[in-house]
């Protein structure tokens, strides 16, 4: 499923690595949503040489989520694959994955890694690579698929794209499929993700940043938690590792983690084993800042609860729990390395 509008630089190369792939049951369902410049020409021009090629057009620019929508509503196949048309499949992205979903119908929603390349950057590898207990526990913290790698079982699509999410409507769609199905990320490079001036999060930014916000209350919603701006801010500076290091920030932080444990205790939304893991991960980072006030920050550590449920196993939390001394803190940052270590 491809969405394209005003892509003429780039759509000649998206169609051309789906056609080129080794896997090759498929139909390939390209909407052009309104393009002005020559987009659908050339997309006629393709769509003339190869039979696996089906076009459709706006009757006008509709925008994304329209778009897309469109896009699930047409398809047909047992698996749908996204590619967008500024990106490049690699030429075993559709058998890797159709192999893996053919052997694994646990898994609804399927990624893989993607390779970042253009003009202005030096090319980098993204993935989230987890179990799928784990990766859905990530999603409330942030968006672990890259919308160009997905491919994912047509019984899903019935919950479609949100018109009122963008430009992160697709972040939200990843999620509510994990209410339904399992999830996984392939630890492979399965596309490159072109990256230039007209790449919709660049243009969006606030836009996105709220409709992010909206997705993380939803999943809060869940385990009954009702966030505040201040806690929805907050839970969002630990996800973008931007928190302010100050003392009381980062006690708040910590009091949010223990405040998203209990609440899951209660009524095991998540699984507890995974989410107890996602919150260490979590906390790990909190502490990384914490831990530099030194005993100011031991005697607050040493009496929370969420410490002792957590990662009472560690030796750096048997140091805080068990010592009864003022240690300097040169020993706190002694035991804080090798906890990370441990981790």
């Amino acid at each position: 499923m491809m969405p394209a509008y005003n892509v003429e630089k780039y759509i000649g190369q998206a169609i051309e690595s789906i056609l080129n792939q080794s896997f090759q049951d498929f139909e390939l369902l390209i909407v052009d949503d309104g393009s002005t410049d020559k987009t659908y020409e050339l997309m006629q021009v393709y769509a003339q040489k190869s039979d696996k090629i089906r076009l459709l057009q706006n009757d006008q620019n509709r925008g994304l989520s329209y778009t897309r929508n469109r896009l699930l509503e047409e398809a047909q196949g047992e698996y749908l694959a996204i590619l967008d048309s500024d990106d490049i499949a690699l030429p075993d992205r559709l058998q890797k994955q159709v192999d893996f979903l053919d052997k694994n119908p646990n898994i609804g929603l399927l990624g893989g890694a993607v390779e970042y390349f253009g003009e202005q950057i030096v090319a980098k590898r993204m993935n989230v690579f987890l179990p799928p207990s784990l990766l859905a526990c990530r999603l409330l913290f942030q968006n672990v698929f890259s919308q160009s790698s997905v491919m994912f079982r047509a019984d899903l699509k019935k919950l479609k794209y949100d018109p009122t999410k963008p430009p992160a409507e697709d972040y939200h769609l990843w999620v509510r499929m994990s209410w339904q199905k399992e999830i996984f990320n392939l630890d492979e490079i399965l596309v490159r993700y072109r990256i230039h001036g007209q790449n919709i999060s660049t243009l969006k930014r606030e836009i996105l940043l709220k409709s992010v916000r909206t997705t993380y209350l939803e999943q809060l919603e869940r385990i009954e938690i009702s966030a505040s701006e201040k806690e929805i801010a907050l839970h969002e500076s630990i996800s973008k590792r931007a928190l302010e290091s100050d003392f009381e920030t980062l006690k708040e932080a910590i009091l949010w983690i223990e405040k998203l444990w209990q609440a899951n205790r209660t009524n095991l939304v998540y699984e507890k084993e995974a989410f107890r893991n996602e919150l260490c991960y979590h906390l790990n980072y909190v502490l990384s800042l914490f831990h530099t006030y030194g005993n100011k920050a031991y005697f607050f550590l040493k009496e929370k609860q969420i410490l002792k449920e957590i990662i009472l196993t560690t030796t750096y939390f048997k140091f805080l729990l068990l010592s009864k001394s003022k240690e300097e803190n040169s020993a706190w940052q002694q035991i804080f390395q090798l906890y990370n270590r441990v981790r």
